[in-house]
């Protein structure tokens, strides 16, 4: 492509994924420009299922610049990424590189210096990462359940006391390197 004076983005023939497509997408690469007080991310999500896989699409947000509407308009899309992803901060962008979410493609339309192209107006959390969330919000067992469940006993809970009791939890150590069976039911 070149580009001079006389350049018109209209004639240039572009293949644009349809307006209001829900693709499944991931950051595969970035771009992050800091030059006369300016402050730019680019991100490139690549879409990775169906019909426009491999399909690039460039999101540009500008966090430091004069036109104050343009730094609002990046913060919130990066806030908008960031929930697709089930975060609220991350330490380095690439934490959230190669991770499947939904994104809804909208068109940019030609400027005197570019092309239409591809952008997202809507970023939502994939299955995935829902999946991968809730297994890390799950709370483990405690040694009590886990030995539970090993054995096939129950978890009794004592309400008065406010502390559990077991049944058929496991062996209980006498000190002497022998084992003793647990009781059938045990109370503190």
């Amino acid at each position: 492509m070149t580009f001079s004076y006389d350049y018109d983005p209209s004639a240039e023939v572009v293949n644009l994924i349809p307006v209001d497509t829900r693709c499944v997408a991931q950051i595969t690469d970035y771009k992050h420009k800091t030059d006369d007080g300016k402050d730019s991310l680019s991100l490139q999500f690549q879409v990775v299922e169906g019909q426009f896989t491999g399909q690039p699409i460039w999101v540009n947000m500008h966090f430091k610049a004069q036109n104050p509407k343009a730094v609002n308009i990046a913060k919130s899309t990066m806030n908008k990424i960031m929930k697709a992803f089930g975060k609220t901060t991350i330490k380095d962008i690439k934490e959230i590189f190669f991770k499947k979410l939904y994104v809804t493609i909208k068109h940019t339309t030609a400027s005197d210096m570019y092309p239409s192209k591809e952008d997202v107006k809507r970023y939502e959390m994939h299955e995935e990462t829902r999946a991968s969330i809730n297994a890390q919000n799950e709370t483990p067992p405690t040694a009590v359940q886990q030995i539970a469940q090993q054995t096939g006993g129950t978890v009794v809970e004592n309400p008065q006391l406010t502390q559990a009791t077991t049944e058929n939890v496991a062996p209980n150590w006498n000190g002497d390197n022998s084992w003793q069976d647990a009781p059938k039911e045990k109370e503190l």
